[in-house]
């Protein structure tokens, strides 16, 4: 397997950045904790994304994100790429390379 296939696996499903983005939501809606959040939050934020994004998720892929509502797949590219650029990021591996914990010199 070449690095950059290693790279990209985890880019896209490290647990702990996907928990970073989830407190990044916290900070920029400032409504809390998002253990807390519920529907009528979710369809807000699902409008807000789309007014700043251009990009529509649902409110439904939210809470599947924020494991509100039961879904045993990993969130789809298209999911991460929107919610980091809702944050300022141009896409997924933007946010990773910004925020991951490995050595960067490899």
């Amino acid at each position: 397997m070449r690095m950059h296939e290693t790279t990209t696996r985890s880019a896209k499903f490290d647990e702990g950045l996907i928990r970073q983005v989830k407190r990044r939501f916290e900070e920029k809606t400032g409504w809390g904790n998002s253990e807390s959040w519920n529907n009528q939050d979710f369809l807000y934020l699902s409008e807000w994304i789309q007014k700043d994004t251009g990009v529509g998720l649902s409110h439904v892929t939210l809470k599947r994100f924020w494991g509100k509502v039961r879904y045993d797949s990993n969130p789809s590219t298209h999911t991460v790429n929107t919610l980091v650029q809702f944050l300022g990021y141009k896409w997924w591996r933007d946010f990773w390379g910004a925020n991951n914990s490995l050595d960067k010199s490899i």
